[in-house]
This record gives C-alpha cells, structure tokens and sequence, in this order.
C-alpha cells in the first residue's frame, strides 16, 4: 500500500470527516459511548487491514459503512450470548435536579432510544442509516446487500412499530 492509493485517501478522509457520524451510529445501535468507541476503532482497523478490497468505483462511505454493521453485528451477537450466561446487574442512576422541560425533553429522547433498541436488527440498522445518515433506500440496500423494495418495506414497518411504541409511552403525558 502507498499513501497516495485512492483507498487510503478515502480511509484518512473519512477518518476526519465522517468518524462522527461513523460513533453517532453504533451509539444509537449499543447505547454505551465506550463500546461505540470501540466498534468505530476496530471498523477503521478492519478498512485500514483491508484496504486493498475497495472499489474506488464504488462510494467509500457505502464500503466502511458495511465493515461497521459486520463489526455491530458481531458485536450484538457477543452481547447476546453474554446475556444468556450473565445476570445483568441493576444500577440506580444518580437523581440530579433538572428543568421540568429539560426533563421530559430526555424522556423522550430515552423513549426513542428504549423504542428503537426495540426494532429487529435490519429495521434498527435501516432506520438509523436513513434518519440519522441520512441515506436513501437504494443506497442503505447496498450497504445491506439487500433490495430497495426490502428496505422500503423495513422502514415502514419499523416507523408503524415505533409510532405505536411511542404513542404508548406517551399516552400519559397528556393526562
């Protein structure tokens, strides 16, 4: 490999421009900044060893953006299997006075979270690749390796799932 590779120029920008965004994704899919953290340190590590499989026809973002949903994959995986074997322990959060707007702004926020955490593995991963990415439904199938008429379809059911989720957590807000 040599620093002016088409691969490696792509990598070091998407390094600086698109690392965020790249963090923003697994934090929503894992919910803990550190393992996010993580996940986004071993995708640059996989497309830095890999290099040499990217198709500079093809857009960079799509390419590392595959390498991570692997990553988070593996990584979901891992979770789950530990779940099985360890009890979760439960930590009482430390109460801290907020503003009541504030307050209901972060339970809305939590609700979200806690809905989307809910959705199966290919809604969770469509949604965010669409709302949070901002990608269209033929680009999100590519990522996927699926169809656009696939992903169409898991974005409607998950936007129906996530109104009705939602919709249930705050039925009692305007009580």
């Amino acid at each position: 490999m040599r620093p002016t590779d088409p691969g490696i120029r792509e990598l070091e920008r998407y390094a600086e421009d698109g690392a965020d965004r790249l963090f923003a994704l697994f934090r929503r899919a894992v919910g803990d900044p550190q393992v996010a953290e993580d996940l986004v340190q071993d995708t640059f590590h996989d497309a830095w060893r890999h290099i040499d499989r990217y198709d500079p026809e093809r857009p960079f973002r799509h390419w590392i953006v595959r390498i991570g949903l692997n990553r988070l994959r593996s990584h979901l995986r891992r979770r789950k299997l530990e779940r099985q074997w360890v009890a979760p322990l439960a930590v009482e959060p430390a109460c801290e006075m907020r503003p009541e707007s504030s307050l209901l702004e972060e339970e809305r926020a939590t609700s979200l979270e806690q809905a989307i955490a809910r959705l199966g593995e290919r809604q969770r991963v469509a949604v965010l690749l669409r709302y949070q990415e901002g990608m269209s439904c033929t680009e999100i199938a590519e990522v996927l390796d699926s169809s656009a008429n696939a992903v169409s379809i898991h974005l409607h059911r998950a936007r129906h799932a996530l109104r009705r989720w939602l919709g249930e957590a705050f039925e009692g807000e305007s009580r």
